[in-house]
């Protein structure tokens, strides 16, 4: 069996073609821009979908049989994009809206939400990355929205339902759970299975939450099972039937086949994603503090009448490759020729890592992002930021920020999972050598990069096949890119802990401050 994986992220739209057992045959990848402007971050939805369709046709291309039947196409997404359109004429009433863009905290700090009982409901946390206080700033804000919504001919869609209307054609406005629940407008299942009632898949969008952001439910498109029948994708003179859709790092945790215990998967991409794989449960258990429950996975079981719903523990880093290219623009040097880990170079700052806002466990949206001195007292004198370093020096303290935040997400969740014995890495940032030897180093646990990083359309295609056929093998050992597993161990490094420990000493003083 052949299947096709599409993975729209935040740098690229990507395709790839690979049997049941991992094999990749065909992979292609467009490159997507995306625009800043402050806490707005946008993409443009046509240069999306072109961009998906352009790699179909070149991961067709790219294919040297033509007698593979391809079973079935999956579809992955960021998964806290989103758009507003019109749903009489299908037409963008919005760009796409990133994960990353905050226009809605000063909203959302208004409400004054009881975090507790938000975590409870949503296994989420109140912040501003999710959809739904900026679906509230569009409402309040934007003349389009506001003028749709007055004729009751607006949708709000996570970037998955407007992506899946268009490829297909089937405008029948649909959305899997995973991609719902980060609207921050669902509430969570608290059983992981569930009886079957209605064609409902237990999760749908919650009254107390729409209320309490003035969102009418008319306004979001149908939940359905993550293994739906979606519509069907062309591919060279065929049409595939796409059944599966999910988010980018829901499906990463399953590129190296089933998640075990004892492990954790350090995605880094536009952002760093730190998952923790739950054995399945009767109850949806509590995360560590302030970290995430998230979903991942909500399968229809028609011949038990349940549906199966899988759960993480998962921190968020919100400035990784995006406050890496962001800085590099502004520093005027390529990153790429730079290796943090092995450089001598005198006076490194350090760097308060806030582009794109801080995910957990700080959960801050609003401070800006600076470099400042490095001192042995840096808790007892007041913080001052530089800009005398070198741009070189910069680059380092951005690269290094990276790995702190990773690795104060990786000790929060290794709280609850005390038998923690490696970490898997992937995504387009797991090519630095220097980030996994900081973070081997940092956490004194070995780290493992797998010869296929892109772990998101993988995982795609492990869940495929899951749905078609019981076999268990899946050799993601091999790569068509050539490259070897990698392990790196940690080894001491007082110079690289010491710094770590005065940045988290400077950022609790920030915190404190602001």
């Amino acid at each position: 069996m052949y299947f096709l994986s599409l993975d729209q992220g935040g740098s690229s739209s990507r395709a790839i073609l690979a049997d049941e057992q991992g094999s990749i045959y065909a992979e292609a990848a467009v490159a997507v821009k995306t625009s800043r402007d402050c806490t707005f971050i946008e993409q443009e939805p046509g240069e999306v979908i072109a961009s998906i369709r352009q790699s179909i046709a070149e991961c067709g291309k790219k294919l040297t049989t033509q007698t593979i039947t391809i079973t079935a196409a999956s579809l992955i997404t960021q998964r806290s994009s989103f758009i507003a359109i019109n749903s009489r004429t299908h037409q963008p009433l919005t760009n796409i809206i990133s994960w990353q863009d905050t226009r809605g905290a000063n909203l959302l700090n208004d409400l004054n939400i009881d975090g507790k009982w938000l975590n409870q409901k949503t296994g989420l946390r109140a912040s501003a990355h999710y959809g739904a206080s900026k679906m509230r700033w569009l409402l309040l804000n934007n003349p389009a929205v506001q003028r749709a919504s007055h004729k009751n001919e607006l949708l709000f869609l996570p970037l998955a339902s407007y992506l899946v209307a268009h490829l297909t054609q089937n405008f029948d406005y649909r959305v899997d759970p995973v991609n719902a629940s980060r609207t921050l407008l669902c509430s969570l299942p608290q059983q992981s299975a569930s009886h079957f009632r209605n064609d409902s898949v237990g999760i749908n969008w919650d009254d107390e939450l729409l209320a309490l952001f003035k969102i009418e439910k008319q306004c979001l498109p149908t939940i359905k099972p993550s293994n739906t029948l979606y519509g069907y994708i062309p591919f060279k003179t065929n049409k595939i039937p796409l059944t599966l859709l999910t988010g980018d790092q829901s499906a990463a945790l399953f590129a190296y086949g089933q998640p075990k215990t004892g492990e954790l998967l350090v995605n880094i991409g536009t952002g760093a994603f730190i998952n923790a794989w739950q054995q399945p449960s009767n109850a949806r258990l509590a995360p560590p503090e302030n970290m995430l429950c998230s979903l991942v996975y909500a399968q229809q079981q028609v011949k038990h009448a349940k549906f199966l719903y899988e759960f993480i523990y998962e921190g968020t880093v919100n400035g990784a490759g995006a406050a890496l290219d962001l800085m590099a623009k502004t520093l005027s040097l390529d990153p790429q020729k730079i290796n943090a880990y092995n450089t001598k170079q005198q006076a490194i700052p350090l760097f308060i890592n806030t582009i794109g806002g801080l995910g957990s466990p700080y959960w801050r949206s609003n401070l800006p992002w600076s470099f400042i001195q490095a001192h042995k007292d840096l808790a007892q004198i007041p913080i001052i930021k530089t800009d005398l370093d070198s741009n070189v020096s910069k680059i380092i303290a951005v690269i290094e920020s990276i790995a702190f935040l990773i690795t104060v997400n990786v000790k929060h969740l290794h709280r609850k999972s005390s038998n923690l014995t490696q970490i898997l890495i992937s995504g387009g940032m797991a090519n630095r050598d220097d980030i996994c030897q900081m973070l081997a180093d940092l956490t004194q646990i070995s780290i493992i990069r797998k010869p296929q990083i892109e772990a998101s359309a993988l995982g795609a295609i492990w869940l495929l096949k899951n749905q078609y056929t019981n076999r268990n093998e899946w050799l993601f050992e091999n790569s068509s890119s050539g490259h070897k597993k990698v392990k790196f161990d940690p080894i001491a490094n007082p110079q690289l802990t010491q710094r770590f420990h005065l940045w988290q000493q400077a950022m609790n003083k920030i915190l404190a401050e602001n």
